[in-house]
């Protein structure tokens, strides 16, 4: 519970940073007249605790997160098997924090808690701050709060305050779209173990919370559930060599190399080739997708990025001494690890390969939210792409948790004002986006789930939240018909075809919207609703054909 929480936000920056009146900055204009300066350091900080046991430990829990994304150690071993954790959100609303027990991690006597944070989406390149790919919430933070359990019935809790220590860490720069760089000439061996001396660290700052209430994920962590071995491994031009993995997928590679101290290795991530067998990363658009490794020159040594995730079937490595075996690298299939549940085959291999595809571009963007893709400068939540692949990725694979989550997050995100919902999430909502052709992605998914799963109580939950967006469109419409929007029917290959158009989806949409909240209310019990929307939506029907159907041609304009 939030009162439950006794540890304190820290890092090594800043006590107090500028926000604007939306809690958030969503384009570096917004940064003019400021009278305090935002200073972006995107290098992943170090976070050190000395842990003293002296007595027998029954059970020992931690409660953990870091913004935008963290990696928890005790005594030098890595803590978890998660990766990009936290799970993105909009911070100002909610964020995820994860349990981990550490009762086996423990050893009587001094122990070291370390954190490692990573930008993720919560502390992006100013570069990358619009409404549509990255919002800047603040500098990178963790919160932890270990809670001791001792054999003769005594406890003890060890919270993140100011008495932890910090250091700049070996990760230079961490983005989600642009990658990794990382330089093992400033890693400081041992410093997540017993015996280091940081008297040289400076201590950590107690930071503002970033808003939002803290909550414990239901849904199935991501993680690398997959490892890829190249199929071919070629080399198109001199110092370049081109690992074909053989199948499109998000996540990274780990790679096996050994060079002189300072060699910089550079890998770029791409799904396609040109035709001269060097990559082709058209389809990743302003997203550099690469990642840098410098060496330390100690034997072989292997390089594996924490902090970014990419969408690729290639890799191109530049910079080895010399030329690396096909082995050398190995593709990390990253995503939540929702299991796979559904089969499919027949006798027409054409439509067994369609299904292998759809599949794994599911697997593809299922990272904590349902994306739109995994490779360019977007990889955002938007409400029209995960409406479309709801229903396929229920078939196929255990979402009804992150479904659930998602959703959820959904409803937090709703206008409190007039009970308008976002096109996007997770991300704050913006009041200059409305458009019922992607906003009613909600109340479709949400029954969408109650048809697969047949959860009256998570219905309930949500029926308010579908109940003022529904009463909101109305507000919008005149004579039961809404006005044109801008999106429309998106990906039309009408030619001719603009934003916004054809106008009559966005009341098509109402009229769905209205059908579905006077089912969920039957579904509850709630007959007076029921049957209060149920002649709504007849009457959005009448008005409708009045308006769009044209009975001399028989067909809707």
């Amino acid at each position: 519970q939030p009162a439950d929480w006794k540890a304190k936000w820290i890092w090594r920056g800043p006590v107090r940073e500028p926000r604007p009146a939306a809690g958030f900055f969503k384009g570096t204009n917004e940064l003019v007249g400021l009278r305090d300066p935002v200073r972006v350091d995107g290098r992943s900080p170090l976070l050190r605790r000395v842990v003293v046991v002296e007595k027998p430990i029954g059970r020992a829990q931690v409660f953990v997160t870091g913004l935008g994304y963290y990696e928890l150690s005790c005594n030098g071993q890595r803590v978890g098997h998660q990766v990009l954790a936290p799970a993105k959100s909009n911070y100002r609303q909610w964020v995820y924090y994860d349990i981990h027990d550490l009762t086996a991690h423990l050893q009587p006597g001094t122990n070291v808690l370390g954190v490692m944070l990573g930008n993720g989406w919560f502390n992006p390149y100013p570069k990358w701050w619009q409404p549509y790919r990255m919002q800047w919430f603040g500098s990178p933070r963790a919160l932890v709060q270990l809670h001791l359990e001792y054999a003769d019935g005594s406890s003890e809790v060890v919270v993140s305050d100011s008495s932890w220590t910090t250091a700049p860490g070996p990760v230079l720069s961490s983005c989600v779209y642009d990658g990794e760089v990382y330089d093992a000439t400033q890693e400081l061996p041992g410093w997540n173990r017993p015996g280091f001396d940081d008297s040289g660290w400076e201590r950590t700052h107690e930071v503002e919370p970033p808003g939002g209430v803290l909550v414990c994920p239901i849904m199935p962590p991501i993680k690398v559930v997959e490892h890829l071995v190249p199929l071919s491994v070629t080399s198109p031009k001199p110092g370049a060599q081109v690992f074909d993995l053989g199948q499109n997928f998000a996540g990274w590679v780990r790679l096996t190399a050994a060079g002189p101290r300072g060699t910089r290795l550079t890998l770029r991530y791409a799904e396609d080739l040109h035709p001269d067998g060097t990559i082709d990363v058209t389809s990743n658009e302003r997203a550099q997708a690469t990642d840098v490794y410098v060496m330390k020159g100690e034997g072989r040594e292997v390089y594996e990025p924490r902090f970014t995730f990419h969408g690729f079937r290639y890799v191109q490595v530049t910079g080895l001494p010399a030329p690396a075996q096909r082995g050398d690298l190995v593709g990390c299939v990253v995503h939540t690890a929702c299991a796979a549940t559904g089969e499919f085959a027949c006798d027409q291999e054409l439509i067994n390969r369609i299904h292998r595809a759809t599949c794994w571009a599911q697997r593809s963007n299922l990272m904590g939210y349902p994306m739109d893709c995994p490779q360019r400068d977007e990889r955002l939540g938007w409400f029209g792409d995960a409406l479309v692949s709801m229903e396929a990725a229920l078939f196929n694979f255990d979402t009804p948790s992150f479904y659930r989550a998602w959703l959820e997050g959904v409803r937090f995100n709703q206008n409190p004002t007039n009970g308008d919902i976002s096109i996007v999430s997770p991300r704050p909502y913006l009041v200059d986006e409305p458009d019922p052709t992607w906003s009613s992605a909600y109340l479709v998914m949400v029954w969408q789930y109650y048809v697969h799963t047949g959860d009256r109580r998570f219905l309930a939950e949500h029926f308010e939240s579908m109940k003022r967006y529904v009463d909101y469109l109305g507000t919008q419409a005149t004579n039961h018909i809404l006005p044109k929007y801008w999106i429309g029917d998106w990906g039309t290959i009408v030619e001719g075809w603009q934003e916004g158009e054809p106008v009559l989806v966005t009341t098509a949409f109402y009229y769905e919207d209205v059908r579905i909240l006077s089912r969920a209310a039957a579904v509850l019990g709630r007959s007076t609703e029921a049957e209060a929307y149920d002649a709504l939506a007849q009457r959005i029907r009448t008005a409708f054909n009045r308006t769009y159907y044209d009975a001399r041609r028989q067909q809707y304009e």
